[in-house]
């Protein structure tokens, strides 16, 4: 009897969930969002069931019930309070994976509406269900994709001028995952009415980030001060050897997308004579500048350890800010087709990280008897 190998299965997953995608962009259906949203969750949860990092969650899982409720505040225990609700109330952890996929995908819709229709909006999170946009994020990082899904939630309110909604999701979002203080400028700069003052803030403060991030011992003391030194998940910050060792593989598969999207944006700014300083979007585009230097100046640094903690997001906001970007230069009757070939190129990148394997974080690997 035939049994296919594992990658063969992930890639009839991903040209399947291609097929809604492009269904949608031009039937945008209701129950058609649903099901792929859906359909990504599953595919993004089956490929880490043999993670490293889903061991470690099963692990909690398993004891989670002795543990209980922790102090959700200063030692990132909203996750661990979560699963805790999850045990008890007998949901298997690749659902509880599901459901956090299904959260991201809203988040980024929620996000996009700020900048396009609402189908478009929808439209565009499909496209960030496809392997190789989040990366690992989605795959098996279930707080950081919890605190993420809150924080693009929050700069939802926050470009929508609903300060308050903002702050308290950015809030929440730090008792899942302390990266989230990763993007305090970027709300700090919202406070201010001149643009040169608001960019003037975000950029002080990454620097202020930077030097922070260079002092391995402080920016110690300020981990476990975010984390407790007890918690469950402290540790993780430490492992720079862990980083440093796969850096080169980072730098294929996050570093070598990356430079591709700021390639494009670039380009697009070169063409269109910074059009990103006079859009409507500016914040956010130069937000995404900002974000990008930092973390290039982080890899630069070897400063692994906080740079990893957010460099799938640096590609998000790199890919968003081109397809957002693209949406404003070109003819509105060519969005459908620019929306399509994006996933179809994007599908293509998916196959090449499928195949690949992510060996050395154990990704794609379903044990079939």
């Amino acid at each position: 009897m035939f049994q296919p190998q594992s990658d063969v299965i992930f890639i009839f997953l991903e040209f399947t969930y291609l097929l809604f995608c492009l269904f949608y962009i031009f039937n945008p259906l209701p129950i058609v969002r649903w099901i792929a949203y859906g359909l990504a969750g599953f595919k993004f949860s089956m490929s880490a069931l043999d993670s490293f990092d889903m061991e470690n969650y099963r692990k909690v899982y398993e004891v989670v019930e002795g543990i209980g409720f922790e102090p959700v505040m200063n030692q990132e225990g909203a996750f661990t309070s979560l699963l805790y609700i999850a045990k008890i109330t007998h949901i298997p952890l690749p659902l509880f994976h599901i459901a956090e996929i299904i959260l991201f995908l809203y988040s980024i819709s929620f996000l996009f509406e700020y900048f396009v229709p609402k189908d478009t909006a929808i439209a565009m999170s499909l496209i960030f269900g496809l392997q190789s946009v989040p990366g690992e994020l989605t795959t098996y990082l279930l707080r950081q994709i919890l605190s993420t899904s809150l924080i693009f939630i929050g700069i939802g309110f926050l470009l929508r001028k609903n300060n308050f909604f903002a702050f308290f999701f950015a809030a929440i979002a730090c008792t899942f995952h302390s990266s989230s203080f990763i993007y305090l400028p970027l709300f700090l700069a919202n406070l201010f009415s001149k643009k040169i003052i608001k960019v003037l803030v975000m950029v002080l403060g990454y620097i202020f980030l930077f030097i922070l991030a260079s002092n391995l011992e402080l920016s110690g003391q300020l981990i476990n001060s975010l984390t407790g030194e007890t918690s469950l998940y402290a540790s993780k910050y430490q492992q720079t050897e862990y980083y440093s060792t796969i850096k080169n593989f980072r730098n294929f598969t996050i570093g070598g997308f990356s430079l591709l999207l700021i390639g494009y944006f670039t380009a697009i700014n070169i063409w269109k004579k910074a059009y990103f300083w006079k859009s409507p979007f500016w914040l956010y585009y130069s937000f995404t500048i900002v974000m990008t230097l930092f973390r290039i100046a982080l890899e630069r640094a070897e400063i692994f350890w906080l740079s990893s903690r957010f460099n799938f997001i640096s590609s998000i906001l790199l890919l968003s800010s081109s397809i957002i970007l693209t949406f404003e230069v070109i003819p509105e009757k060519e969005d459908k087709i620019f929306l399509a070939l994006t996933a179809s190129l994007l599908f293509g990148v998916s196959i090449i990280i499928i195949l690949a394997g992510y060996d050395n974080n154990t990704l794609y690997k379903i044990p079939i008897n």
